[in-house]
């Protein structure tokens, strides 16, 4: 009977340890995840500042009632990536 309890032990430990490595790992990805949407936001701070635009510009082209409903909006993400993919574009073709 005791090796039984000792097996059970040996057994949880390792099931332990491979869950403490998943969770190493999803802190990990987690981390440069954090990283990816940083240098987004930093990315679109600085292309909004050299181009002088405001989120009531962006509001007004995008068709929001204001800018404050621009900022909250579930959309925000995707056009702010929009934006640095269109001012990547255009700095690409100007650089030819």
């Amino acid at each position: 009977m005791f090796k039984q309890k000792t097996l059970a032990v040996t057994a949880t430990r390792e099931n332990f340890a491979g869950t403490k490595t998943k969770l190493i790992n999803n802190d990990l990805q987690n981390q440069d995840k954090d990283k990816d949407k940083m240098e987004k936001v930093k990315k679109i701070i600085e292309i909004r500042r050299r181009l002088k635009i405001t989120n009531a510009d962006i509001a007004k082209w995008f068709g929001f009632r204001n800018a404050k409903s621009y900022s909250s909006s579930t959309a925000k993400k995707r056009i702010d990536n929009g934006i640095i993919e269109l001012y990547n574009k255009m700095q690409e073709i100007a650089d030819k």
